[in-house]
């Protein structure tokens, strides 16, 4: 079960992203890499793009395939006590220890040239300060007319927690720097939105809101309930949320215009 979840979190990144995700897995200290993330070398020439929040790795090798990343992984993960990293990378995914301090990397990187790994390299991430948006149409009831209104608002991270069937269930989440409505639960900002905000954000990333049964049987996987779905209330259609109280899952009713969490389910 392990690895089959690892895998299948580990094989939609490439498909889902729409901008650089670095994403903590729900298998433990290990965090997910989107391929579209520019990992920059650290050295003199680029120093003018590191910020305080500034996320520091040292790749160290590249696996050619999932089994053989396991493999190596274990080995890494058995003699340092630092995360570690994948990001897809030509059919294989690149390995790496981060995202850590500066410090720290610095620390790794002469740890496993120790070990080997003669050509471990230092990079980083800086996020842009600009975030992306997304725009779609709302109506307001107003004066006995119904009145299109055009929204904005920030895309969230989607970030992959549950594999239902042959889709993949995205969870939308946010940093600590999000100015919006979230719901925050062990240390993960999960988005908050009107149905139509949550209809939009699983629309962008090529998805749908979940159904009743796929909410049942994620809401009844208790590993998944501990994670992230204890205070959540979740938007099924314009008109009802999901949520589990102690052993039961039921519905609710609300105003469309309430803001509560969401799960897309990719289609």
């Amino acid at each position: 079960m392990f690895k089959y979840c690892l895998g299948i979190l580990l094989s939609s990144l490439p498909f889902l992203s729409q901008a650089c995700q670095i994403t903590q897995s729900t298998i433990g200290n290990e965090y997910l890499v989107s391929e579209d993330c520019d990992l920059q070398p650290y050295n003199s020439t680029n120093l003018d793009n590191i910020t305080p929040s500034t996320q520091y790795f040292v790749q160290y090798l590249f696996a050619s395939s999932f089994q053989s990343y396991l493999n190596i992984k274990g080995e890494i993960q058995s003699k340092l006590d630092y995360p570690i990293a994948a990001q897809p990378y030509n059919y294989g995914y690149r390995m790496m220890v981060g995202p850590v301090s500066l410090e720290n990397a610095q620390l790794a990187l002469s740890e496993l040239n120790r070990r080997g790994y003669r050509d471990a390299l230092l990079k980083f991430y800086t996020k842009s300060q600009t975030s992306d948006t997304i725009s779609f149409s709302s109506s307001d009831e107003g004066n006995d007319e119904k009145l299109e209104q055009t929204e904005t608002i920030v895309m969230p991270y989607m970030l992959p927690v549950f594999s239902i069937g042959g889709s993949t269930a995205l969870l939308p989440i946010y940093d600590d720097n999000y100015q919006g409505k979230t719901t925050r639960y062990n240390k993960t900002y999960i988005g908050s939105f009107t149905f139509t905000q949550a209809q939009a954000v699983c629309r962008e990333s090529n998805s749908k809101i979940a159904s009743a049964r796929d909410y049942n049987y994620m809401l009844s996987n208790m590993e998944f309930m501990m994670k992230y779905a204890v205070k959540s209330q979740f938007w099924l259609d314009p008109n009802r949320t999901v949520t589990r109280i102690q052993n039961q899952i039921t519905t609710r009713d609300h105003d469309p215009s309430d803001y509560f969490n969401v799960i897309c389910v990719t289609q």
